[in-house]
């Protein structure tokens, strides 16, 4: 085919892909791909394009050819959309739907729930210090917060997703002083596994 004859002649130029992606039959699939190292862990992005699909409407999620991805990295494979395993190693298996973007974590072992520290009560108006560590995870992290309010509304204006230079999260935030006494909730998300940690804490009125 055109697309074996390419991979021959880019081969023998030196121009070789960062991974392979096969159908059922061990047929090259046309798609976009980028991998990205970031210390020991890598993301890898995949879409099969196919732009009269994506004019019908939405994307049928469970639709589409399962592919096989072989990969230059090795590790614990999670797709990032889901949190799920896929595999362990550099191969993984992975429905490809036309037009869906799919991002996919390769890190060095499987990652728990982080352990999520803050003070217990606080007043409004006060910084609010959170501190999350996931067990098994290693290198630059990427860690999410996000902030309910007592009727367990996400207050969106607390919400970042932050790179960390080491598996360790210090997040800061302020209540403001007109803050809805009562229990808060903070979470905060492993992002490449999705293993997340809620935990509560006390906002009691602004002193007078």
């Amino acid at each position: 085919s055109m697309q074996t004859t390419m991979k021959q002649l880019l081969g023998s130029a030196g121009v070789t892909p960062h991974a392979t992606v096969t159908d059922e039959k061990g047929a090259l699939v046309a798609s976009h791909s980028v991998l990205k190292k970031d210390g020991v862990n890598a993301y890898f992005g995949l879409l099969r394009d196919n732009s009269s699909r994506m004019l019908q409407g939405a994307i049928d999620h469970a639709k589409g050819p399962v592919v096989t991805v072989l990969l230059p990295v090795s590790g614990v494979i999670y797709d990032v959309r889901t949190g799920k395993i896929l595999a362990k190693g550099n191969t993984f298996k992975t429905r490809a739907p036309g037009g869906y973007g799919q991002l996919f974590a390769i890190l060095p072992g499987e990652v728990g729930a982080p352990a999520v520290t803050l003070s217990a009560q606080v007043t409004a108006g006060q910084i609010v210090k959170v501190r999350a560590v996931a067990p098994g995870a290693a290198g630059a992290t990427v860690y999410r917060l996000e902030v309910k309010d007592p009727a367990g509304k996400v207050q969106r204006i607390y919400s970042k997703n932050v790179r960390f230079a080491t598996p360790t999260a210090d997040f800061t935030f302020q209540i403001p002083f007109n803050a809805e006494p009562g229990t808060w909730h903070a979470t905060v998300i492993h992002v490449a596994s999705r293993s997340r940690t809620e935990k509560p804490f006390t906002v009691e009125p602004a002193r007078k």
